[in-house]
């Protein structure tokens, strides 16, 4: 009886809060998009370094000696990335069962595209070209040599992945940063339209001159890259 009177009391004095889970998601999904940012800005520093006339292959380079390190990979990259879409997916499933149904936006919508175009860039770009033996050559040389071979092709695929990531990333950053939670108000930030449009401009730039890069490619490395496209 004792026992059940104290307890009874607690209960009183600490009553559970009715959405922890999806708070504690929340917190799970901003905190890996953070990390996976992170990656982001090492791995668009090439592109950005590219537009301003620096060597594009050595700031990659320098720049996978962190994102694509066995430990920091595993926990930036992948875990970020599984974190990231698994709590988006786990709290829109929990609001909607607790009848606080979490609307689609823009964001939202472009996230669940990102999960097939990030896994596609990763196998396409990491996975595929390791397992093919040829990792340690496929880099914007490589990338230079599809773009001067299938131009419109690249454009628009390599402008369409930054665009869209960008977009994103840099509205859920500050939602973030400035604790909204509606991704249409985030997106209409000054700061981030100008982010967003030389993140855009950058790329294009960058793009255009890694594609000189290829003039002295030779035959060899062609060949590779040839058997890495399956041709």
């Amino acid at each position: 009886m004792a026992v059940s009177l104290i307890n009874n009391e607690q209960s009183k004095l600490s009553p559970k809060k009715p959405y922890d889970a999806v708070r504690l998601l929340a917190n799970v999904q901003s905190t890996s998009a953070l990390m996976f940012t992170m990656v982001i800005a090492f791995h668009l520093s090439s592109v950005f370094g590219a537009a301003l006339g620096l060597d594009a292959n050595a700031i990659m380079h320098r720049a996978r000696l962190f994102y694509q390190h066995p430990i920091l990979e595993f926990i930036f990259v992948y875990g970020a990335m599984i974190a990231h879409f698994a709590s988006g997916i786990a709290r829109r499933v929990l609001l909607n069962r607790q009848g606080r149904k979490k609307p689609w936006t823009a964001h939202s919508v472009i996230g669940y595209i990102l999960i097939f175009m990030v896994g596609s860039h990763v196998v396409g770009n990491h996975i595929y070209p390791n397992a093919m033996g040829l990792e340690d050559v496929w880099d914007y040389r490589g990338i230079g040599y599809i773009i001067d071979t299938r131009p419109r092709f690249m454009y628009i695929v390599w402008i369409n992945h930054v665009a869209v990531i960008g977009w994103h990333v840099f509205g859920g950053l500050n939602c973030i940063l400035s604790g909204r939670r509606r991704a249409a108000r985030m997106q209409r930030s000054a700061w981030v339209k100008a982010i967003y449009g030389l993140m855009v401009l950058g790329t294009v730039m960058g793009i255009g001159a890694i594609r000189r890069d290829v003039e002295g490619l030779d035959e060899e490395l062609k060949r590779r890259y040839d058997t890495l496209l399956g041709l």
